[in-house]
């Protein structure tokens, strides 16, 4: 029963890791000393317990991965404009990047897309310039979407920045990717005064990397084969985590 509760924690922790990516690096190095010692002290409880050798499984070390892989940071900022119904978003810069080419550089560029698509199906995907032969690029783009606002408050409703390495004769190479809840930007459920970003603090986000995770939610999904956007949810995921 203990190992059984132990899995359950990690698959939570690993879930949360990977989809809460606005936090900032130290929440997540706090959250893997908390794992690494309060945790595996309680379920150990002085070798009467759960044995350190069953804590420290597949689970735990995909999300000690998942927490201490940096692939780089965005730096973004957004906000809501009720009045013209405008998500407006600036992006700013990326640094630390992966280098993806071989002369130890890449060609980055930002897609920016509002998900689930299944809320969003209406709204096209955006993408910054592309900046060559640089780790720590900087755009200092703005993009915008027309959302009605009772869209921006659903629940799960995100903005998706996918950094993306340019080439020219291949497929491009894929970052890492970031997201941002839009329900808690300004401007959202509140009054925003004069239309602009000068006033607003940027905003670093971690970038991460989908992981093959084995889930039940992701099983249940694969069976719903007459399930349109099921399917279509499936093959982003997997597509990605193969990247």
């Amino acid at each position: 029963l203990l190992e059984i509760v132990w899995n359950v924690i990690l698959d939570q922790i690993l879930a949360d890791v990977q989809t809460a990516s606005t936090r900032p690096p130290s929440c997540y190095q706090r959250l893997l000393k908390s794992l690494d010692t309060s945790l595996t002290e309680i379920f150990n409880a002085d070798d009467h317990g759960l044995p350190k050798d069953n804590l420290k499984n597949d689970k735990y070390k995909e999300q000690e991965r998942t927490i201490t892989n940096d692939l780089g940071k965005i730096n973004c900022r957004a906000y809501y404009y009720a009045k013209e119904e405008a998500l407006c978003i600036e992006i700013i810069s990326c640094k630390n990047l992966k280098p993806c080419d071989s002369n130890g550089l890449s060609d980055p560029f930002v897609e920016i897309q509002l998900c689930p698509n299944y809320m969003f199906n209406n709204y096209n995907k955006q993408s910054t310039t592309i900046i060559k032969k640089s780790l720590n690029p900087v755009f200092n783009e703005k993009v915008e979407f027309r959302v009605p606002e009772k869209e921006c408050t659903a629940q799960g409703a995100v903005i998706q920045f996918t950094v993306m390495d340019h080439d020219l004769m291949w497929t491009n190479d894929f970052e890492g990717e970031a997201f941002l809840e839009i329900a808690n930007l300004p401007g959202v459920n509140s009054e925003l005064g004069d239309r602009g970003f000068e006033d607003l603090k940027d905003i670093e986000i971690p970038l991460t990397h989908p992981k093959a995770i084995k889930s039940r939610i992701i099983e249940i999904l694969e069976l719903r084969t007459s399930d349109k956007i099921a399917m279509d949810f499936v093959r982003k995921r997997r597509e990605a985590e193969n990247l």
